[in-house]
């Protein structure tokens, strides 16, 4: 809320942001588009900041501007911590009510253990000011390849629950 005076909590509003085709297990050193969306009926501006960061909340990967609708942040965050955003020319919605941005994400070169990845969107009323907009945040979590674990049983536990940790 630093660039928008909200008159009420985040995540109060009828409307979201959200993340979507972020891989659920990203190759190192590849490259993905992935889009933010954030929605609020009634409203024709929109907004929007992501960062990706590993699980000790250093930067992980690279975030990139596919068009002029996004930008990088040229200050860093906390270790180095990377933000893309919107552009002026980004807030407009093309349809009321919504806003895509499409952001490319080049994976760490090497597996830092999963991803997690966190957006907070602006739904502005348009009036000129940083007055009575709705703040929205969300976030994903990417895994490595190494945190993947792939379970098969030799034989059927007979209905028993498995829990972590425990054999049969």
């Amino acid at each position: 809320v630093s660039c928008h005076d909200t008159f009420h909590e985040i995540n109060i509003g009828p409307g979201s942001v959200r993340i979507e085709e972020l891989p659920s297990v990203y190759t190192p050193g590849q490259d993905y588009t992935i889009k933010v969306i954030a929605q609020q009926s009634g409203r024709n501006k929109f907004g929007f900041q992501l960062t990706a960061i590993d699980m000790s909340g250093n930067r992980a990967g690279m975030l990139i501007p596919t068009d002029a609708n996004t930008q990088v942040n040229s200050n860093t965050g906390l270790n180095g911590r990377q933000y893309i955003q919107h552009t002026q020319a980004g807030t407009s919605a093309p349809i009321a009510g919504s806003r895509t941005w499409q952001v490319r994400w080049t994976a760490p070169a090497s597996d830092v253990g999963p991803v997690r990845f966190y957006v907070a969107g602006n739904a502005a009323n348009n009036d000129g000011t940083n007055q009575n907009d709705y703040i929205y945040t969300s976030s994903r979590l990417s895994d490595s390849p190494t945190s993947v674990v792939t379970l098969s049983l030799e034989s059927d536990p007979g209905g028993q629950s498995l829990e972590a940790g425990t054999a049969f």
